[in-house]
């Protein structure tokens, strides 16, 4: 609970839910204003009520070096079993996100035991994702929602479609409109994008006393200690330059690679050429013996004819003294 403005104000400004890392243990501790918080979140961006869930992994990675993403994102479970993969994805990155959301509700529909089950007892599974950066620029809309259809738009599943990749891009939310002209995701879009100003800024202090999610929200930001806020933002940024270490390692390893495959390529382009031109030398030789056959063909016939023409000289000369 708040304890004295001055304190306030400097929790409010360490306060960054748009921390991938703090992001996770804002909804994901095992702390009931979290669960509360969580639920509603969920409730709101899923468009259903959501009475009851577990968070599968809570815990917080706090070394990511031999790990190819930080996994900070939430793996939620519902009480009818449905699963929920939930992330803030704060900065752009230079890996392909749709891929990676893809592999992820992959990951997670293909985790499900099917033992003495029928494919038709899968439970629901989906992506949320929110984005602080525009990864669909073309597009005005900030709700994107990516489920199995056909070329004509109809959906594959026949009754309930069981996987969705909700996509929320934040940065597309008008933030100049007025707080009774939004809707509930706007207003909660509105207060993770302005979060560290806290009830300073109007339009969340008219948001919180409306009650309702953002209400949640902010009473699990407000009662974490300024020490742990901070603590949590060095946490992230001990993450983030990790992932920025490993980023620029895999572009390097990519490059090399890249390089390696070039070298192989021309190699390999040389080793045919050489070999194209030992086939041509071959064919030469080939051709030159056959030349010299023939040449030694003509010879012969050449000393043949030599030989012919000199019988008939001698029978010529044989003839012409018979008939002296």
């Amino acid at each position: 609970c708040r304890q004295c403005s001055t304190r306030n104000e400097v929790l409010m400004r360490s306060a960054d839910i748009l921390n991938d890392y703090a992001f996770k243990f804002v909804f994901g501790a095992d702390d009931k204003d979290a669960n509360n918080a969580l639920k509603g979140l969920l409730s709101v961006f899923l468009e259903k009520p959501v009475a009851s869930v577990i968070v599968k992994n809570s815990e917080l990675v706090k070394n990511n070096r031999r790990m190819k993403n930080s996994r900070l994102d939430l793996l939620v479970e519902f009480e009818n079993g449905d699963q929920v993969d939930l992330e803030m994805q704060a900065q752009p990155s230079e890996d392909d996100l749709p891929s990676r959301f893809e592999y992820y509700m992959a990951r997670l529909h293909g985790s499900q035991s099917l033992e003495g089950k029928l494919y038709s007892d899968l439970k629901g599974t989906y992506v949320l994702v929110f984005l602080n950066t525009k990864l669909y620029p073309q597009e005005e809309i900030y709700e994107h929602v990516f489920q199995y259809r056909d070329d004509v738009g109809n959906l594959m599943a026949i009754q309930e479609d069981k996987q969705k990749i909700i996509l929320i891009e934040m940065p597309k939310v008008n933030q100049n409109k007025e707080v009774l002209e939004m809707n509930d995701k706007e207003k909660v879009i509105y207060y993770f994008l302005n979060c560290q100003k806290g009830l300073e800024d109007v339009k969340i202090k008219e948001i919180v006393e409306q009650g309702g999610v953002v209400s949640m929200i902010e009473k699990r930001v407000d009662n974490i200690h300024e020490d742990r806020w901070k603590q949590l933002n060095e946490e992230f940024e001990a993450l983030a330059e990790n992932e920025r270490m490993m980023q620029q390692k895999l572009r390097y390893e990519k490059m090399v690679k890249q390089q390696e495959e070039m070298v192989r390529q021309q190699q390999e382009k040389m080793l045919q050429q050489e070999e194209k031109l030992k086939q041509q030398e071959e064919k030469f030789k080939r051709q030159e013996e056959k030349m010299l056959q023939q040449e030694e063909k003509l010879k012969q016939q050449d000393e043949k004819f030599r030989q012919q023409e000199e019988k008939f000289k001698r029978q010529e000369e044989k003839m012409r003294q018979q008939q002296e």
